[in-house]
This record gives C-alpha cells, sequence and structure tokens, in this order.
C-alpha cells in the first residue's frame, strides 16, 4: 500500500475510540509519549485492509503514568486487591 493510501485510510476508515482519562494523571513527558504511541498504532491499524477496517471498532486505552500508579498502589494497600489485575485490566485494548 502507498504512502498517500495509508494516511487516506488512517483519516476516514480507522475507528479507534481513545480513553483519555488515564491523560488527566500523566507528566507533560508522559503525555507526548502516549499520544505519540497512540498514533504509531493508528497507523499500524491502517495498513489493514478496508474490509477488516470498515467492521472493527476498538477502543485505544492509555497507559497509566507515574502519579496514577501511586494512587492504584495507594488504593490496593488499602483493600485485599491483587494490584496486578487491576494494571492488567488498566492498560488493555478494548474491541467493541
Amino acid at each position: 500500500m502507498k504512502k498517500r493510501q495509508r494516511k487516506k485510510n488512517e483519516k476516514l476508515h480507522v475507528r479507534l475510540y481513545p480513553d483519555e482519562a488515564n491523560l488527566l494523571f500523566m507528566t507533560s513527558e508522559e503525555r507526548e509519549l502516549a499520544v505519540n504511541d497512540f498514533m504509531q498504532f493508528r497507523q499500524k491499524l491502517a495498513r489493514r485492509r478496508y474490509r477488516e477496517l470498515k467492521n472493527l471498532r476498538m477502543m485505544y486505552v492509555y497507559p497509566n503514568g507515574t502519579s496514577g500508579k501511586q494512587f492504584i498502589n495507594s488504593m490496593a494497600s488499602q483493600g485485599n486487591v491483587n494490584l496486578n489485575l487491576i494494571q492488567a485490566a488498566a492498560t488493555t485494548i478494548i474491541i467493541i
């Protein structure tokens, strides 16, 4: 696929809905890295065929920042919750 076609597919056909709640608890450097990762994932997704993209609806969840991880750790230490399960659930990509 040519570069022009990839850009067109990315703008028109990629239905990737970001969950931006984790961006609130990030520093500016972490936020830039997270947004760049999102754009790279979106470009990678745009390389698929139109047939695959037209019915694909995904929700992208940004990773947790340092202050978000500290908050999760403090909440997990207060209760009987497995910290690994919470962090794994916070960094998954949900396919709708």
